[in-house]
């Protein structure tokens, strides 16, 4: 997911500025490792997406997921939750 086009959309739907700019802050920058049994890998920051768990990835999908599923009525498709899958028929 891309942060620009997130924060774009919701700049079309009016959401106020200022929590435009909280939001924007609370996507980039994350610090991020993967343990796997005793490793742990090195730091990196992560600047896409939203941070799973989050109570607000349901809404942030559907906003940014709503321009895109406009595409969807000429493809053959089932949706559901934050799963897509298109298909030839």
């Amino acid at each position: 997911m891309s942060n620009k086009l997130l924060i774009d959309t919701l700049l079309e739907y009016k959401v106020d500025p200022y929590l435009i700019r909280t939001l924007g802050s609370y996507l980039v920058n994350r610090i991020f490792s993967l343990k796997l049994g005793n490793f742990l890998s090195s730091k990196f920051v992560v600047n896409r997406g939203v941070p799973q768990g989050s109570v607000l990835v349901p809404l942030l999908f559907v906003l940014y997921f709503n321009k895109v599923s406009l595409l969807l009525d000429k493809l053959h498709h089932l949706l559901f939750a934050d799963d897509l899958v298109m298909y030839m028929a």
